[in-house]
């Protein structure tokens, strides 16, 4: 049985190798403690994006690539992220007031959108999370450029799909790499053969990411049989399950809320994969 790994962003400087390591190790630990095997014939995929990510939103950022961006496209990305962190912030218990608390109307910092309002979620959000403000403001952006921009969308999700192929596979994805293995599964259809979905510490939840997948109507991708979906409720991107309320989908996404992340920021892999129950869901389909 093969075994796909999508991860997140900011992997950069990382080799497939490094990553893949990372993930096993960690998952070996879940079935260690939950007194598991580990799978016999089990092969193993990185669909590693990390360098063309950074290479593509590098090219996007710099001041002669902001010629060829899409007309309005500062303020589509400012109005994005502003929304992206309204979601995080609520879904945090951050309130108004605490966002005023950090409004500068005569704020010039650089990088950090050119809204005083964005600039103030961010440290608002940076307050209530473990993930920094830095890190928010970049997993933003990649968000906003993988969702918009073809040109960075269509390298990405072909690596993926690539990775996945039409070869029994259980998929697990970390991140913004739940975003890419969403949108490379509906495009493979039913040429994709997955015999589990796993999600964990997904941004999916949020209403700004879901308004702008593709195709608009959400559903189960074709090629999927069954969709496991792990979070933290300290994971300040992964909030939201994946249930009726927000994806009402047939057959609908098994939700689990009872991962303790121990990792420093809630949102690290480590702490998803070596969670007794995560691990035991992926094997039980790997073993089929």
């Amino acid at each position: 049985m093969k075994l796909v790994f999508i991860h997140g962003r900011d992997q950069q400087g990382s080799t497939r190798e490094t990553l893949e390591k990372l993930w096993l190790d960690s998952l070996y630990i879940g079935w260690g403690e939950a007194g598991l095997p580990r799978p016999e014939g089990l092969s193993v995929t990185m669909a590693f994006y990390a360098d063309e990510l950074d290479e593509l939103t590098r090219a996007l950022s710099t001041p002669l690539a902001r010629g060829v961006r899409l007309r309005g496209d500062e303020q589509a990305q400012d109005d994005f992220r502003g929304r992206f962190l309204q979601d995080i912030a609520t879904a945090n218990g951050v309130t108004d007031a605490q966002i005023q608390a950090f409004l500068d109307e005569h704020s010039t910092e650089k990088g950090l959108g050119s809204s005083p309002w964005v600039q103030a979620l961010l440290r608002a959000v940076d307050q209530r999370t473990a993930l920094g403000e830095a890190a928010l403001d970049r997993f933003t952006r990649d968000v906003y450029l993988y969702l918009t921009y073809p040109a960075v969308s269509d390298r990405i999700t072909a690596i993926v799909k690539a990775a996945i192929a039409d070869e029994p596979c259980v998929v697990v994805a970390h991140s913004l790499g739940s975003i890419v293995a969403y949108r490379a599964l509906q495009e493979l259809g039913r040429r994709a053969n997955v015999l589990g979905l796993v999600t964990v510490g997904s941004p999916l939840g949020l209403n700004t990411v879901r308004e702008m997948l593709t195709p608009p109507a959400l559903s189960m991708p074709a090629g999927v049989q069954q969709w496991f979906n792990a979070y933290d409720p300290g994971d300040a991107v992964a909030l939201y399950p994946l249930d009726s309320t927000r994806w009402n989908i047939t057959p609908g996404i098994e939700n689990f809320k009872g991962v303790s992340n121990h990792m420093a920021n809630r949102h690290g892999i480590a702490g998803y994969l070596d969670d007794v129950t995560v691990a035991t869901w992926m094997h039980q389909r790997l073993v089929k």
